[in-house]
C-alpha cells in the first residue's frame, strides 16, 4: 500500500499567485511574506508580498486553523506552506478570493528578501535547463 505523501510546496511570491489564480488553484505552495494582521478568533491572517512590484502591494489571506496555536506579530516575516483554495466570501466581503490553508509556519525575520528573490530566480532557471 502506497503511503500518502504531502507535496513540498512550490516556492512562489504572492504577486505571482494573484497574477494567475487559476494556475495555483488547489496547488501546494510555499510563500514568504510580511504579516499585516492576525485574527485568532477567526483563524486567519493577512500577509503581504515582502517585495512589492511597481509600487503595488499584493496581499493574501492565510487560513491558520491547521497551525494554531502559534505566535506571530504584525510586521513579522513569515514562511507558510499549504494548499490554495477559494475562500467563500462572508457578509461584507465583495468577492471570492484565493486563500492559503497553511499547514506549516516558520518565522523568517532577518531574511534578505532581495537575495531570496535572486536565489529563487537562479533556482528556476537551473531547473528549466537554462544554466
Amino acid at each position: 500500500m502506497a503511503a500518502s505523501v504531502l507535496a513540498h510546496g512550490e516556492v512562489v511570491f504572492i504577486h505571482e499567485i494573484l497574477a494567475a489564480p487559476a494556475k495555483f488553484s488547489s496547488a501546494t505552495i510555499r510563500i514568504t511574506g510580511r504579516v499585516l494582521s492576525y485574527h485568532p478568533e477567526s483563524s486567519y491572517l493577512l500577509c503581504e508580498d515582502a517585495l512589492s512590484q511597481d509600487g503595488v502591494t499584493a496581499r493574501l489571506r492565510i487560513d491558520t486553523r491547521l497551525i494554531e496555536p502559534f505566535q506571530v506579530q504584525p510586521g513579522d516575516l513569515a514562511l507558510f506552506i499549504g494548499e490554495m483554495h477559494n475562500h467563500i466570501p462572508t457578509v461584507g466581503q465583495l468577492q471570492q478570493q484565493m486563500q492559503l490553508r497553511a499547514r506549516v509556519h516558520s518565522c523568517v525575520n532577518g531574511l534578505d528578501m532581495k537575495l531570496y528573490a535572486k536565489a529563487l530566480e537562479l533556482r528556476r532557471r537551473f531547473f528549466a535547463g537554462e544554466l
